[in-house]
C-alpha cells in the first residue's frame, strides 16, 4: 500500500510540473512568437510583458527602425558597420543603466542575434536576447530578483521561434 501511495503521490507531482510548462502563453509581435509564465499585458504598441510566481519578469519588446520617430538611418548604418555585439551592449546599458558582460554572437534561423547578461548591484539580474530581422530588432528581456530562480529564463528564451506568416 505504501508503494502504491507513492507512486500516486510521485505521478502527481510530476503532472502538475508537467503541466505548469504547458501553461505558458504564447504570443507573436510581428515575426517573433515568444512563450510567456502568465497572461501578458501590454505596456505599449509593440511591448508585452508577464510575471512568475517567483517575481520574475519577461519582457518582450519590438522597435521597428523605419518606424516614424526613430532615426533609422542612422540605426541600420551603426548596427551595420561592424561588432553588433558591443554596439547591442552599450545600447542595453544606456536604457538599463547597469554594464552588461560582453553580448555572445549566434545566429536565430539564420538572423544576427546575440544574448547579454547584466547583474545589477545588490537587486536583480537582467538577461537579454536580442534579434535582429530585415529592419526589426526584437529584445526579449528577463529580470531576476536575486535569490530567485532563473529556470525560467532559459525556456522563455528557447520558446522564441518565427511566427506562421498566414
Amino acid at each position: 500500500m505504501k508503494v502504491k501511495l507513492l507512486i500516486i503521490i510521485l505521478f502527481i507531482s510530476h503532472a502538475t510540473i508537467l503541466k505548469a510548462q504547458d501553461e505558458w502563453v504564447t504570443r507573436t509581435i510581428e515575426s517573433i512568437s515568444v512563450k510567456f509564465p502568465s497572461l501578458p499585458v501590454k505596456l505599449g504598441e509593440n511591448t508585452l510583458a508577464a510575471r512568475d510566481k517567483d517575481s520574475v519578469a519577461y519582457i518582450f519588446d519590438v522597435m521597428n527602425v523605419l518606424q516614424p520617430g526613430s532615426d533609422s538611418a542612422a540605426v541600420m548604418a551603426n548596427l551595420r558597420s561592424g561588432n553588433i555585439s558591443l554596439k547591442v551592449k552599450k545600447i542595453l546599458e544606456q536604457t538599463w543603466g547597469v554594464e552588461f558582460n560582453n553580448p555572445i554572437e549566434h545566429k536565430f534561423n539564420g538572423f544576427q542575434a546575440c544574448f547579454s547578461n547584466a547583474i545589477a548591484v545588490g537587486k536583480e539580474d537582467i538577461y537579454a536576447y536580442t534579434i535582429f530581422i530585415g529592419t526589426f530588432i526584437y529584445n526579449l528581456i528577463v529580470i531576476v530578483p536575486k535569490g530567485r530562480s532563473t529556470e525560467g529564463k532559459d525556456f522563455y528564451f528557447s520558446s522564441a521561434g518565427l511566427a506562421q506568416l498566414h
